[in-house]
C-alpha cells in the first residue's frame, strides 16, 4: 500500500509509516532475560541501519525488491538477502553448526601454530572442468589452510593457503576461481578503521609468480557476489597436476573488528574453481 501510494520503496523507512524501531538491544523488553541465559544475539536493525534512525536503513535488495510486500512479512528475496547478511558477519554461528554436525575443527586453538586445516578431495575433476563447488560441496582438490565449506564457499584461514590440483585430461585454457573479500564493511556499514582501499592476491604456481590481482573495496560492495580471476595454466601443469598457492593478506577476524565471536583471520571465501576454454 505505501509503495503505491508514494511510488517508491523507500518511503517505507519514513518514520511516519514505521510503528517500531530500536537501535539499542538493552531497551528491548526481554534483553536481560537473554543476557541472563548466555544466549547468543544478533541485532538485525544494526546490520540493516547506519545510524540510529530508521531513514538510515536498507530498504530493498541489491536488485531493487523491496523489503516487504505487506505490512508484517519479509519478502523472499529480502529475506535472502538478510540472512547472507548474517552470513558475512557472523559466519562462525555457520561454522559452528557445520561443527556440531561432525565437521573437524579448523584449528586447535589451544597451539600457537597458525591454522592448517586441510580438506581432502572427495570428488575427481568433473569432465567439464568443475575442481569446487561450494554450493553443491564438489571439491577435487586438497584444499590446506581453508575452513569447512558453508553456503557461500569456504574461507581462507592464513595468508598462505594451497590447492593441490590433480591431473585433467580435458580441454582447457584457463583457471577460473571465482570468491570475495572479508570485507566486514560491506554490510552492514561496520565502520572499520584503516579498511584499505586496495587489496591483493598473488598466486603461485609451483612457488612461481603466475598473477598479482589488485582489487578496490568498492568491487566488493554486495553481500556473498562472487569475483572471478582467470589464470592461464600451462597444458603440461594441467596434464600432470600442480599446487597453486595463494598470498592473502588478511585485516584481522570478526572478533578482532568487533564485528563477532568469531577469532578467525579471514581472508577471501572461494565459491568456485573450475577450468575454462
Amino acid at each position: 500500500m505505501i509503495i503505491n501510494t508514494e511510488g517508491s520503496a523507500e518511503a517505507c523507512r519514513s518514520p511516519e509509516h514505521v510503528v517500531r524501531f530500536e537501535y539499542d538491544p538493552q531497551n528491548l523488553r526481554f534483553f536481560e532475560r537473554y543476557a541472563a541465559l548466555g544466549a547468543r544475539q544478533i541485532n538485525v536493525t544494526r546490520l540493516l541501519c547506519s545510524q540510529n534512525s530508521p531513514t538510515s536503513c536498507i530498504f530493498e535488495t541489491p536488485s531493487g525488491v523491496p523489503m516487504f510486500h505487506d505490512t508484517h512479512h519479509l519478502s523472499r528475496e529480502f529475506a535472502e538477502f538478510v540472512g547472507e547478511i548474517i552470513l558475512e558477519n557472523h559466519p562462525d554461528l555457520f561454522f559452528s553448526l557445520e561443527r556440531s554436525s561432525g565437521t573437524p575443527p579448523e584449528h586447535d586453538t589451544g597451539s600457537a601454530a597458525p591454522p592448517r586445516f586441510v580438506i581432502e578431495p572427495t570428488n575427481e575433476i568433473s569432465t567439464a572442468g568443475v575442481i569446487l563447488d561450494a554450493e553443491t560441496k564438489f571439491n577435487a582438490a586438497k584444499l590446506t589452510g581453508f575452513g569447512p565449506f558453508n553456503p557461500v564457499g569456504t574461507w581462507t584461514l592464513t595468508e598462505n593457503v594451497d590447492l593441490d590440483i590433480p591431473a585433467f585430461e580435458g580441454a582447457a585454457e584457463e583457471l577460473a576461481i571465482s570468491f570475495r573479500w572479508f570485507m566486514p564493511s560491506a554490510n552492514p556499514r561496520v565502520d572499520v578503521p584503516d579498511l584499505p582501499d586496495e587489496r591483493s592476491v598473488t598466486f603461485k604456481l609451483d612457488n612461481t609468480i603466475l598473477q598479482e590481482s589488485v582489487f578496490r573495496t568498492s568491487d566488493f560492495n554486495i553481500p556473498n557476489e562472487l569475483f572471478t580471476v582467470k589464470l592461464i595454466i600451462p597444458a603440461d601443469k594441467i596434464k600432470q597436476g600442480y599446487r597453486l598457492n595463494l598470498h592473502v593478506p588478511t585485516i584481522g577476524s570478526p572478533q578482532s573488528l568487533g564485528i563477532s565471536e568469531d577469532d578467525r583471520k579471514l581472508g577471501i571465501v572461494i565459491g568456485s574453481v573450475r577450468y575454462e576454454q
